[in-house]
């Protein structure tokens, strides 16, 4: 499967969906969705037909003396009415998941829809986020309710089923470990219950590309005056991990 053919599908049953928050995972993949749900919903409402504009003008009504009077003639003529306007305002929330990460990764977690709005999303809000341990420690003593079917992106998503393995009533996990069933067992060390598990790290190798990107990103930082702290282990050695310790 490829990003051009799973984007479609996806798009088409979020539109679907009486969604009002998308949670997005605020990593490559999670930014590319991002884009792609905010020009989706553009194009969702320049092509909806003509409706009746909902106005709280008269007490106790909420359309104004026109619009009632028209609503009044379509209930004569219902085959010639139009439907009422419905606009959500859908937000979509940039999450990012687990404790350790790379200088880069967390200073895209430090500024909340930091990685769209590099690929000329804008925004209009921008709400104060939790420490990454915090919120990774929320999740695994189950302070948090998992958006089940409702998180798209990488590592938000593994991590979301990392965290609710073991849960029977998991419906995202059963149905995932049906897919795979040897999945977790190559995450997790053997015979190690997944309560108390420790995930293997997998090292991230320097590429010429990638540290052009970095570099760039790093420039632009420094340019918004926020600092950036660059360490070698946060280059090579990048993972998931659990917080066990917390």
């Amino acid at each position: 499967w490829t990003l051009q053919t799973i984007l479609p599908a996806v798009l088409y049953t979020l539109s679907t969906l009486p969604l009002f928050f998308y949670s997005v995972g605020g990593g490559t993949a999670g930014s590319v969705l991002a884009s792609k749900l905010v020009e989706a919903f553009q194009q969702l409402n320049q092509t909806r037909g003509p409706c009746f504009q909902r106005e709280q003008t008269l007490p106790g009504l909420c359309v104004s003396q026109n619009q009632y009077l028209q609503v009044l003639r379509s209930r004569r003529r219902p085959k010639q009415s139009l439907p009422s306007c419905n606009n959500p305002s859908p937000h979509i929330l940039i999450l990012e998941a687990g404790p350790q990460m790379s200088w880069l990764q967390r200073k895209l977690s430090d500024i909340p829809l930091a990685s769209p709005l590099l690929l000329g999303v804008g925004i209009d809000r921008i709400y104060k986020t939790v420490s990454q341990t915090a919120s990774a420690a929320g999740m695994k003593d189950k302070q948090l309710l998992l958006p089940t079917g409702r998180m798209l992106g990488g590592t938000a998503m593994l991590n979301a089923m990392i965290f609710s393995f073991g849960n029977r009533e998991d419906e995202s996990s059963k149905q995932f470990h049906s897919w795979y069933p040897h999945f977790f067992s190559e995450l997790f060390k053997i015979n190690e219950p997944a309560t108390g598990c420790q995930l293997r790290p997998e090292p991230v190798h320097r590429h010429p590309i990638t540290e052009k990107l970095h570099s760039a990103l790093c420039d632009i930082f420094e340019a918004l005056r926020l600092p950036v702290v660059d360490k070698s282990d946060g280059w090579t050695s990048e993972g998931l991990h659990t917080p066990l310790s917390e």
